[in-house]
């Protein structure tokens, strides 16, 4: 084999690596997209409300909610308040509350999507009972699943297109009375400046 053809040899090796290594990093960026671990497709693009961002409202001493304040509102007039996390990043979303043992009360956490669309979640590898909280753009209540099994691989659907998932701990929605209808307060909703009217 001459200098030329041996050339030609490596070139067209060297090319078909890097065709291979490509396909490599695209099967990591992508694999699991049908199936993701938590099984929800994450938006990477959405950005995180700041806490500048973050509306006030008077609450008698001019309280300012921070991003992780979430208020429910139900027809009652009652209002709860919970701590939540915000998951709004794809591995933030993918992970959820998976691995906890428990989890305080007024906890909770806050799914928000970039798009609407109808959102699936599951319980592999969810230690706790949650309550699946599925909300409208507006913050209002379209769908909720009530104590979800933990480690259960069923598939929990909005049903309809939603903006946002709300989780609580397993039996909070029918301890509070929280219903479909009622709403959820929070920067991401731009509603907070609504919460006491």
């Amino acid at each position: 084999m001459n200098l030329s053809s041996m050339k030609s040899v490596f070139l067209i090796a060297l090319g078909a690596i890097a065709i291979l290594l490509s396909g490599v990093m695209i099967h990591k960026t992508y694999a699991g997209q049908d199936m993701p671990e938590s099984g929800i497709m994450p938006d990477e693009s959405f950005v995180s409300p700041t806490r500048d961002e973050a509306s006030r409202f008077e609450q008698g001493d001019h309280h300012q909610v921070m991003e992780n304040d979430v208020y429910i509102k139900t027809e009652d007039g009652s209002i709860h308040r919970f701590d939540v996390e915000l998951a709004v990043r794809g591995d933030e979303q993918e992970k959820g509350l998976m691995f906890r043992n428990s989890m305080p009360e007024d906890h909770g956490m806050l799914f928000v999507f970039r798009m609407i669309q109808q959102r699936s979640f599951w319980m592999k590898n969810t230690l706790i009972p949650l309550d699946i909280i599925f909300l409208e753009p507006d913050g209002r209540i379209q769908h909720i699943h009530h104590s979800a099994t933990p480690q259960d691989l069923s598939f929990i659907t909005s049903g309809q297109p939603c903006k946002a998932v709300l989780e609580l701990n397993g039996g909070t929605a029918d301890k509070l009375g929280i219903q479909v209808g009622d709403k959820v307060f929070h920067s991401a909703f731009r509603n907070l400046n609504l919460l006491h009217q």
